[in-house]
């Protein structure tokens, strides 16, 4: 494992060994990314990125307020704080406490360190990374962290709410970023190809969602289901045949 490796990738519970190319036209067997890692962090990060970007389409968006507003509104609202979350804590402090913490800001710094990269490829990682932090400093998000999401300053909150940045660029940005530093731990890791995979499964599962919540409105309403939302033609549903459902005394 490189230097800035143990930072970019690690994981959590055993993992059978993925097979890549080898790229002489053969398969060989590579660690994971993992659970833990940066990467990893930042995978998670596209993924509700792709989900939040299927919510706020117009359609879904003005269905969703209009007639399952309850529901709506606590998934949309988990999985932009799920989002936020997990953006400002990857780009918090590279120490804390005399400790050691799993950023992007760690990673940096010890890419920059490294023997492995070259000058011109930490010069490239060096200029993405500053856009990265400028962003984040111009948006406040350091004073957003501290007293808006996981401490809740009392002054603070009975004050006009700050304006801050939006971090969709951010999140842009922050994939960027790995996208650069990724391929230098693992040369047979498409990290870019990988991202666009993970974020077409966000976009999947906020699919499944629309479609379930079109099919289940439609039955409260007693009008009919067109054919391509009924509940046996979604791949979820198909994935749960078979399997025992509770009984309303269960719950």
């Amino acid at each position: 494992m490189t230097d800035f490796g143990a930072v970019l990738q690690g994981w959590a519970r055993p993992q059978l060994l993925p097979m890549v190319s080898n790229g002489k036209g053969g398969y060989e067997r590579a660690k994971p990314f993992g659970e833990n890692g940066i990467s990893a962090r930042v995978l998670q990060i596209a993924c509700l990125w792709s989900m939040s970007q299927a919510f706020r389409r117009r359609q879904f968006w003005r269905f969703g307020h209009g007639h399952l507003a309850p529901v709506f509104t606590t998934l949309n609202g988990a999985i932009e704080t799920g989002w936020l979350v997990e953006v400002l804590r990857v780009l918090d402090e590279p120490e804390g406490g005399g400790r050691k913490n799993l950023t992007v800001r760690l990673c940096h710094n010890l890419f920059q360190a490294s023997s492995i990269p070259n000058a011109k490829q930490q010069a490239d990682e060096n200029m993405r990374y500053d856009e990265l932090i400028k962003t984040y400093a111009a948006a406040d998000l350091r004073r957003i962290r501290n007293r808006h999401v996981f401490h809740l300053d009392l002054i603070e909150h009975q004050q006009q709410p700050p304006p801050t940045g939006d971090i969709e660029q951010l999140t842009a940005q922050l994939v960027s970023w790995l996208c650069v530093v990724a391929p230098l731990h693992d040369t047979h890791f498409n990290m870019t190809g990988h991202i666009e995979t993970v974020r077409n499964r966000g976009r999947m599962t906020a699919r499944h969602y629309r479609r379930m919540m079109t099919t289940y409105y439609r039955a409260e309403l007693g009008r009919p289901t067109r054919r391509r939302m009924d509940a046996k033609h979604l791949e979820f549903f198909s994935a749960m045949q078979g399997c025992p459902m509770p009984s309303e005394e269960e719950f």
